[in-house]
């Protein structure tokens, strides 16, 4: 799955939207929305990591 959606970024950054979602929204609009939904995604999975680590150790 995360290959894909790297994929799909990567292919509208260079390439522009896909057909299907050209025929949704402008497509500077979805371009945009999805690149920068992945780096906040990406930002508050490293925030949430940090704050809140996993951890199996029992005290």
């Amino acid at each position: 799955m995360l290959l894909f959606v790297i994929a799909k970024i990567g292919w509208e950054q260079m390439l522009g939207p896909l057909q299907s979602s050209n025929d949704m929204m402008p497509e500077q609009i979805a371009i945009q929305a999805h690149l920068y939904g992945a780096i906040f995604g990406v930002a508050l999975g490293v925030i949430s990591r940090n704050l809140f680590p996993l951890s199996n150790t029992k005290n």
